[in-house]
């Protein structure tokens, strides 16, 4: 009776001992962030727009000549089933997985999305896709959002960054990093580099909730 006890003593304290260890374990290699480290180079593509097309019959240009182009850059590519496609005049800027169309925020009067990364940060074990995006005719406004394979519903964040772009950015310490940032596009909406100038804040997993947070002097 005594041998069956330390038995299961012992195979308690090893149960205990191993779930601690996983707990402390690093978030799995395959779900770290993915994003730039400093400038962004997106460039446009041909690559599944007819087939975006025929899935975004919806959609009306306020432009006679609005050409559409796959901006998807190769980390989100080679990392995820993310694509992502814009228009050169209006902006409008889009997400394309498991055959839906979603819509990345507003866009009129700015650029439309200016930055993109994957991130897991509710650890359900697959890649949320984060991006930041302008718009603003009158107010120039900058914002961030991501989309939601679990829910499959695209998040805007209420913070707004006036007069200038933001950026999605990660580091050493594997954050996920929002940033003012300035665009050199030589006159294209979809063919730009854009680079991070001062950290404004980030993103992370607070009570369960995706929450953007950002320096109080930066609350505009």
């Amino acid at each position: 009776m005594k041998k069956i006890f330390i038995i299961i003593f012992i195979s308690i304290l090893l149960l205990v001992i191993s779930g601690y260890i996983i707990k402390g374990l690093p978030k799995n290699e395959t779900h770290s962030i993915k994003a730039a480290t400093s400038e962004l180079r997106l460039l446009p593509s041909d690559n599944l727009v007819e087939s975006f097309l025929g899935k975004n019959k919806n959609f009306k240009s306020e432009y006679e000549k609005d050409d559409c182009f796959n901006i998807t850059p190769d980390f989100i590519t080679n990392n995820s089933q993310f694509t992502i496609f814009k228009y050169n005049s209006s902006t409008a800027s889009f997400l394309m997985f498991d055959n839906e169309i979603y819509i990345l925020g507003e866009y009129f009067g700015g650029y439309g999305v200016t930055s993109m990364a994957l991130a897991d940060l509710d650890e359900d074990n697959q890649y949320e896709f984060y991006f930041t995006f302008s718009w603003g005719s009158g107010i120039h406004r900058s914002q961030a959002g991501y989309y939601n394979p679990a829910s499959k519903k695209v998040v805007i964040f209420d913070y707004s960054y006036n007069d200038k772009e933001l950026m999605l950015t990660t580091n050493k310490a594997g954050g996920l990093l929002v940033n003012e940032a300035t665009i050199d596009n030589g006159g294209s909406f979809v063919d730009f580099t854009i680079k991070p100038t001062k950290l404004i804040g980030s993103i992370s997993l607070e009570k369960e909730t995706i929450t953007l947070n950002v320096a109080d002097n930066e609350h505009k």
